[in-house]
């Protein structure tokens, strides 16, 4: 059982990131090609795909009796450049840049 947990936590967090930069890009495209029914549709399942993730993770989680994860150390900077790296894309197609 406990396998399984750490197998669909793993898996989540995995399955985010490619889906957080899908999402952006879907963003982009929609700034570009306003009402188009296929951009929609990515806009859609993206933000569908991501909630049937969240409530994994939320499922996996009931049943412990514990159900947030012990503390532990982190690199903040590693975090932030992971969150923020997806919305490049976003960015540049503004104009914008930044600098981490």
């Amino acid at each position: 059982m406990e396998a399984q947990k750490q197998f669909i936590t793993n898996a989540s967090h995995e399955l985010k990131t490619p889906l957080t930069s899908i999402s952006t890009s879907a963003d982009v495209l929609a700034m570009e090609y306003e009402q188009d029914e296929w951009v929609e549709n990515i806009q859609i399942q993206t933000a569908r795909m991501s909630k049937l993730i969240s409530n994994l993770v939320t499922l996996s989680r009931l049943d412990e009796e514990n159900p947030f994860p012990e503390k532990q150390e982190f690199s903040l900077s590693d975090a932030v450049w992971e969150a923020s790296e997806p919305f490049t894309a976003t960015a540049r197609a503004r104009g914008k840049e930044y600098l981490l």
